[in-house]
């Protein structure tokens, strides 16, 4: 049965991730709709003058900027005239984190790619989605590799003719930095639907194709028949396992665009590969633990009906009481073990056993919870775009109409906003990210968080107050998650606060019992904690409030904790509370920041 349960779980964890992925580039597709509809595209390529070509210019660089801040995936999005041999009219790069606008005198002419030529022939309002290919820059591959997924939409002037289009450049090796390793031993991969390697842990069997070889994922594995198949089907095709002599895969497709039959070869194939002798292992384990419980077991019975029947009673009542809460569907189940004879050894092999049930069941808990963000993501993403786009459109067209409902679109689209920010906050919380470290300034990461911020402290007159943070050293941490620790804090501290407070933001270096730490209190003159409902702050899903998830401070709690330190609070009702975070400077332990500290 266990055994089973590994196979269906690996299929559970490709498909989850499989679903997340789709997500991702779906946004991606909401976001070229988007930005194709802004007054500056629609306009730039048309523009005559001087002075209103570099205005344009420079509203749409800020555009994307403001887009690649929130997306770290994005490392290019480029306006591309179809005028001049289709050249560039704006370009923003981004890599590692750093975003440049391109300079005009370095835009390129881009009529001869593939995607240019492909895009410019499509209808308005139509997605392009190119295959996944390595990245190159006048004809070369860009080293170090970076595998690029291009998506575009066609640009129309104020005459509806087509005049430009708009490209989004997603890394896909960054896209793939979310994706939860397998918890079984194994590994995952990243295919197109000819089996070419897009990710491997191997790095020397990506792309081969791009240089010659076929290092692909059928023929490595003996599945070539198997996988024409299942990817020959005329409906979507569905998850699939492949049992190999020595390998067990799980394969999920990864729909680009489910809409257009000809993107179809552009599909992806994410697959989870683990050994059979791995799988077979957890099995195995098991039976062993059943059969030293039947040693066990026999052996206290005989004792039993030799000389200790009155002695042993009592815990043999006690593990027939556990098995019956079992049988019951109890899962905090836990067995004393009070004595080192044969029923003691039989409880303790017990509570392994049922700490083993609690894993797998939490594992089967948590993949059902992914799968429910995923599909949650999956279904109202898609719906609250075209809402978004749609409803942005119609703001233009109003306003050029002379229409006077501002109020009534800025309503409607505040409440999309509103919806995006719960679904980004479910998926955090069920798929957590994994812990990207680096050497970071604690002023840096609360100026970033609160600048965020300052447009809701302006709307209650709320003036936040920041001291000490620049002396402090640097800390080794995930920057971006961090980031995001102070602005779940600083929003509830500004909801918290009545017009004209004051939030309170100060650190200082203290001793841990590991270390020097950095200690940060966000403190506001609130209206404080009631007493019934401190024990549960940190609860997921726990909220006081008519509107939000209730799990900002889970999130906070989580991320605190994935960097070894520690959050708690103390209120006082009618006066304010003061949330304290403690942070040790060289963060779990990584030998990287190790060695720089050192």
């Amino acid at each position: 049965m266990l055994t089973d349960q590994a196979v269906e779980s690996l299929g559970a964890h490709v498909t989850r991730e499989a679903r997340i992925l789709e997500a991702s580039i779906e946004a991606t597709q909401s976001d070229v709709l988007m930005l194709a509809a802004t007054h500056a595209a629609r306009s730039l390529p048309s523009a005559t003058k001087a002075g209103n070509r570099k205005a344009l210019r420079w509203e749409l660089q800020r555009v994307f900027e403001a887009l690649m801040l929130q997306k770290p995936a994005y490392t290019q999005i480029r306006l591309i005239g179809k005028a001049d041999g289709g050249r560039e009219l704006v370009r923003v790069n981004q890599m590692e984190g750093e975003i440049d606008s391109v300079i005009e005198s370095s835009l390129q002419r881009k009529g001869g790619r593939y995607y240019f030529q492909e895009t410019m022939a499509m209808p308005p309002g139509s997605i392009f989605v190119s295959k996944v290919d390595l990245n190159r820059e006048r004809g070369i591959i860009v080293t170090p590799h970076q595998p690029v997924l291009r998506i575009a939409t066609p640009v129309i002037d104020d005459t509806n003719a087509i005049a430009a289009m708009v490209i989004i450049n997603i890394d896909l090796n960054i896209l793939l930095r979310d994706v939860t390793p397998l918890r079984e031993g194994g590994f995952v991969v990243l295919t197109n639907t000819d089996g070419d390697y897009l990710y491997h842990p191997n790095r020397s069997k990506t792309f081969a194709f791009e240089f010659g070889r076929t290092d692909r994922l059928p023929l490595e594995y003996g599945v070539e028949d198997r996988w024409r198949t299942w990817l020959g089907a005329l409906e979507e095709p569905k998850p699939v396992h492949f049992a190999t002599p020595g390998w067990m895969l799980a394969l999920e497709t990864v729909s680009i665009d489910a809409a257009s039959a000809e993107t179809r070869r552009h599909a992806l194939v994410l697959g989870a590969v683990v050994s059979q002798a791995r799988i077979q292992s957890q099995g195995n384990e098991v039976r062993a633990h059943l059969y030293l419980t039947l040693i066990l077991v026999c052996g206290g019975l005989a004792v039993a009906l030799g000389a200790a029947t009155s002695f042993l009673t009592r815990p043999i009542r006690s593990l027939t009481e556990a098995a019956n809460r079992i049988a019951d569907g109890e899962q905090d189940v836990t067995v004393a073990v009070e004595t080192q004879d044969e029923i003691g050894v039989l409880a303790a092999d017990l509570n392994k056993m049922l700490d083993a049930l609690k894993e797998f069941a939490e594992t089967k808990e948590l993949a059902a919870l992914g799968r429910m963000a995923a599909m949650v993501a999956h279904d109202l993403r898609n719906a609250l775009s075209s809402v978004k786009v749609n409803l942005q459109i119609l703001e233009r067209n109003r306003r050029d109409a002379g229409g006077a409902q501002d109020q009534q679109f800025e309503i409607a689209l505040g409440q999309v906003r509103y919806m995006e920010d719960i679904l980004h906050t479910l998926l955090s919380f069920a798929r957590p990210e994994t812990l990207r470290p680096d050497w970071c300034e604690m002023a840096d990461i609360v100026r970033t968080a609160t600048t965020s911020l300052l447009p809701q402290a302006a709307e209650k007159n709320v003036a936040f107050e920041i001291e000490d943070l620049a002396p402090l050293p640097r800390l080794w941490g995930d920057r971006a998650q961090l980031i995001r620790v102070f602005q779940n804090l600083t929003v509830n501290a500004l909801e918290a606060v009545p017009n004209g407070g004051r939030v309170h933001i100060t650190g200082k270096l203290v001793a841990g019992e590991r270390g020097p730490e950095i200690m940060v209190e966000v403190t506001d003159d609130g209206r404080g904690i009631p007493e019934d409902i401190r024990d549960r702050l940190f609860e997921p899903f726990f909220t006081t409030r008519t509107k939000g998830t209730g799990l900002g401070l889970a999130i906070v709690k989580r991320i605190v904790e994935d960097h070894g330190g520690v959050v708690g609070f103390h209120s006082r009702v009618g006066t304010g509370t003061t949330m304290t975070l403690s942070l040790p400077l060289q963060g779990t332990g990584d030998g990287e920041g190790e060695d720089e500290a050192a």
